[in-house]
């Protein structure tokens, strides 16, 4: 064989098969995959079992004319123990000091051409004169004057380098760059109890946030590494969608009242070899260390020149471990919650960190970000007290940490909703500057930026957030909410498929395809959505209530009470419960509106993630000529349209809409439609779907104008709540514009459009 050319064939040894022409080493069920120059040195032992191969006719026959230092042989034949399984007890590949290396086992080649060519190989005898001829050349060099030795040094060191970057090497994605890439993804849990996979996903998550705090390292983000937690994906498969070199996988062994066992490894994934093996084994008390032994020792391999950015006042050897324990299941339930369920346990396991720990300041901050989501989807609790007891948390882990990535986020929540927006984008900035990459925080600035109506903006937030972290469901789903808002919804639809390719349970994604195809007339499938929906996560009143409302649309009264009743039973007893219980007298026939408008300022559910009842409420103060007590109480819910920085943005529009009708102040009159124009201008598609603009030029008296946005809208994909206009509103304008021949013609199409919907669900239910 000619000297650097690679070897192509299969030979066995003991009971491993080699496939030289695949660098993969085969041994019971198990692959591996070794770089080439490590299987062309494997070859060459091969050829010569039995027989001592001179350090320098490996160097010849794999390395030809290149000039490589001794540490790269060494390095090969570490690989190739490994590989091998290959023990001092055992020795397949045995060290002979000062000469070479020999296999030591008996070789069976798998097909003539192989074995003959390990025949006609020139002896080593031979080949080793030839090498010692070439050194004694080099060792001449020497002779010279000692400016000449130098330089000589310095070519070596030079073609070294080159070497390093020149030599063949399996293919691999030209993008991943050369500074260290690592994704860590989650343990797998081998302890054979699965309410421990709140700590084999927390584990590696903390492993993952020490990595993403060190110069030098760029670290793929965790929700894009933990998809691969389950998948048959080879590591060069998933380093390739992620992006990295490396791969940090492990196995959670086992865990009791004797202690934990956790075994780790590195994957270089350019050879799939595991470039070293760890196992961590401890009494539980040190069960919270661990994490930071990990990352401790991959950062010493990777990277052993970098030291750890950012506060680490809650480092691992300070924290109890029962209240780590308890803070990995908040950490758990805040990631892979349900809609109806993740506030609730993430909030008990971290009030229970808390108890045990009062210092523990990454708990504080967690506690603090998911009070202050109170209302994402559901209506988790009490605005007041969420708002609070966010406040105080988010004192308590600043003065802890000062760095505090969560609290951070926390804070900018809670200034974009009393729309302090500076503070907001100063939050942010400083939870961008702690982390990195930080997906959360740059979809946190896509929400701040929508309701300052900076749609270009916030679409460019939303990418920054899915190219830090592009696997993960919610950034998808975040990239899907802001271009709904834009009308471009055949993307947001593109976006939530990713998210639902990634994992097809998680429940948020339908709620949002829901809805996109609910603003676009597909009525039929948008009710299937929820019914997956719903068949996920059974336990959400928000998405049942939501289900309900979508099969009014459709005029289906007696599917739509049921969901009503379901959605009462979560909401147990309450005003809640006993309104969405006669939803169908109180809201949609508006039977009873003195009744229906007590109960509606009453409950907590009125606005929520899927479904705002404000547009009711409007409705009914001015058909009881409360238009004084409707503003008072309205007006409580965000800060006056007078004072600096308020905007009508879309998540506050229809609060608007009855602040302006009901208001008898011109000031606040004439300040609403200012920002009316604002938002009209910024997001022309979400107003036109939304029935927004329709309800602006009603609400000034504009009928004809109306009703032509309305046709519009129907021609476009549908009006919601189209009810609304039939039954609820009883104003002066509303009854201009029924009274208009085209409303007719409206009323027509709507009726006629229901019914194809209708039949197009029968025929998929």
């Amino acid at each position: 064989m000619q000297e650097g050319k690679s070897p192509d064939g299969q030979f066995s040894i003991e009971n491993f098969r080699i496939d030289a022409g695949n660098n993969s080493i085969y041994h019971e069920h198990q692959v591996l995959h070794v770089e080439p120059r490590a299987m062309h040195v494997l070859w060459v032992l091969a050829e010569h079992a039995g027989q001592t191969v001179e350090r320098e006719v490996l160097f010849s026959r794999v390395w030809g004319q290149q000039v490589v230092v001794e540490e790269a042989l060494t390095r090969t034949i570490s690989q190739l123990r490994k590989a091998l399984n290959d023990s001092h007890s055992r020795q397949l590949i045995q060290t002979i000091p000062k000469k070479g290396y020999r296999l030591a086992c008996e070789v069976n080649w798998q097909n003539p051409q192989s074995a003959e060519a390990a025949d006609n190989t020139e002896s080593v005898e031979q080949h080793s004169q030839s090498a010692r001829n070439t050194s004694a050349a080099k060792s001449a060099l020497t002779s010279k004057p000692f400016w000449l030795a130098g330089l000589f040094v310095i070519l070596i060191l030079l073609a070294f380098t080159l070497n390093r970057f020149t030599q063949p090497t399996v293919e691999y994605n030209s993008s991943v760059p050369d500074k260290p890439r690592i994704s860590v993804l989650p343990l797998k849990n081998l302890s054979g109890n699965p309410q421990h996979d709140y700590l084999a996903n927390g584990i590696a998550e903390e492993v993952l946030t020490s990595l993403a705090q060190t110069p030098g390292l760029a670290v793929a983000s965790r929700y894009s590494a933990f998809s691969f937690g389950n998948t048959d994906l080879t590591p060069r498969q998933i380093a390739e969608q992620l992006k990295v070199r490396y791969l940090l996988v492990g196995k959670l062994q086992g865990i009791d009242e004797r202690g934990y066992q956790i075994q780790v490894e590195l994957v270089d994934t350019r050879s799939e070899v595991d470039v070293w093996r760890r196992s961590y084994a401890g009494p539980q008390k040190q069960l919270s260390k661990v994490s930071h032994q990990i990352s401790s020792d991959v950062r010493d391999y990777l990277v052993p020149q970098a030291s750890v950015t950012g506060n680490n006042q809650w480092s691992a050897a300070r924290i109890d471990v029962e209240a780590y324990q308890h803070y990995l299941q908040g950490q758990y339930w805040w990631m892979n919650g349900s809609t109806s369920e993740w506030f609730y346990r993430a909030e008990k396991a971290f009030l229970d960190a808390i108890k045990i720990a009062p210092d523990f300041a990454a708990a504080h901050g967690s506690l603090a970000y998911i009070y202050a989501r109170y209302q994402f989807h559901d209506i988790y609790m009490n605005k007041e007290d969420a708002i609070d007891k966010s406040r105080q948390a988010i004192d308590t882990a600043m003065a802890l940490d000062p760095e505090q990535v969560d609290a951070l986020h926390a804070q900018a929540i809670l200034a974009t909703l009393d729309h302090h927006f500076e503070d907001a984008e100063k939050a942010l900035q400083q939870a961008l500057a702690v982390r990195s990459p930080n997906a959360q925080a740059w979809y946190l600035y896509s929400e701040l930026a929508l309701v300052q109506n900076q749609p270009d903006q916030a679409l460019d937030y939303a990418l920054r957030a899915r190219e830090a972290d592009p696997l993960s469901p919610w950034v998808n789903i975040n990239l899907a909410m802001v271009y709904y808002y834009l009308g471009q919804y055949e993307q947001a639809l593109q976006a939530i498929s990713v998210a639902q390719n990634v994992d097809p349970e998680y429940s948020w994604s339908y709620v949002w395809q829901a809805r996109i195809l609910h603003k676009t007339g597909r009525l039929a499938e948008a009710i299937l959505a929820m019914q997956k929906c719903l068949s996920l996560d059974p336990g959400s009143a928000a998405n049942s209530a939501y289900l309900g409302l979508l099969y009014l649309e459709l005029d289906k009264q007696p599917e739509a009470a049921n969901w009503f009743e379901r959605t009462a039973s979560l909401y147990g007893d309450s005003v809640d419960a006993r309104f969405w219980k006669n939803f169908i007298r109180l809201g949609y026939q508006n039977l009873e509106p003195q009744i229906s408008l007590s109960m509606l300022q009453s409950m907590q559910s009125t606005r929520t993630g899927t479904y705002n009842l404000l547009p009711l409420m409007r409705h009914l103060y001015l058909a009881l000529d409360r238009q004084k007590q409707g503003f008072t109480s309205l007006a409580q819910m965000q800060p006056s349209p007078l004072e600096p920085d308020t905007t009508v943005n879309i998540r506050n529009s229809e609060l608007a809409l009855a602040l302006q009708v009901l208001s008898e102040d011109r000031k606040i009159k004439k300040a609403l439609n200012q920002q009316f124009r604002e938002l009209l201008s910024q997001f022309p598609q979400w107003a036109l779907y939304s029935g927004f603009r329709a309800n602006h030029l009603l609400i000034q008296g504009q009928t004809e104008r109306a009703l032509a946005v309305l046709l519009q809208a129907y021609q476009k994909g549908w009006i919601p709540l189209w009810w609304l206009f039939i039954q609820a509103d009883q104003s002066d304008n509303a009854r201009a514009l029924k009274a208009l021949p085209a409303f007719n013609k409206l009323s027509a199409l709507i009726g006629a459009k229901q019914q194809q919907q209708r039949q197009q669900l029968n025929q998929r239910d």
